[in-house]
Formats: structure tokens, sequence, C-alpha cells
């Protein structure tokens, strides 16, 4: 139940930031999940995403928060890999915390 909350929270995150259809996000997950297999580091993936503007990096920090707290609980690894994220994409802290933040705070009101 749980891993499939957090499924379905990626499907429509990213959905929501890419403009995409379901079938277009199913398909760029299993990608992603393709290509991880074989991958090193984090930095492979953020030097890409670099290039994207401050807002919408920040709307991709809040977006790994959510699919984070899909479960309602933020494990440490899961929290310490969106805080090197962040960190390499130049997101500013405070913009970090106001990304979880938000997650959490719009979680409670739901």
């Amino acid at each position: 139940m749980i891993l499939m909350k957090g499924r379905e929270t990626k499907k429509a995150r990213i959905c929501q930031l890419l403009s995409l259809e379901t079938t277009q996000a199913e398909s760029l997950l299993e990608q992603a999940r393709q290509h991880s297999k074989h991958a090193t580091s984090l930095y492979e993936y953020t030097d890409k995403l670099r290039d994207l503007d401050p807002q919408t990096r920040i709307l991709l920090i809040e977006a790994m928060w959510s699919v984070a707290y899909a479960d309602e609980n933020i494990d440490p690894l899961e929290e310490a890999v969106i805080r090197k994220t962040a960190e390499l994409l130049y997101v500013d802290h405070a913009d970090f915390i106001r990304a979880k933040l938000t997650v959490i705070d719009n979680d409670e009101r739901d």
C-alpha cells in the first residue's frame, strides 16, 4: 500500500512538473528505474537539471519531498538524498526547508 502510494505520488508529480500524460510519465519512470541500476552518483542527474530556472528547481525539490512523505514519514536516508540533490542544484537551504514544510502542511490540511 505505502509503496503504491509513493509510485502514484511520483507519477502525479512528474505529470504536474513536466506537463505529461500518465502513460508518458510511466514510461519516463521506467526509463529512470533502468538507468538508476547503473548510476554511481546524483551528480550525473543534477548536472543536467541545473539548467532549469531556479523556481523549477525548487518545485523539483518539493516534488521529492512529496514522494518521500507519501507514507507520512520521512526516512533519514530520503532526507539526506533530497538535501544532497538540493545542494547540487544550488537550491538555497531556506527554500529546501520551505519546500519540506509546504508538503507537510499541505498533507495535514487534507
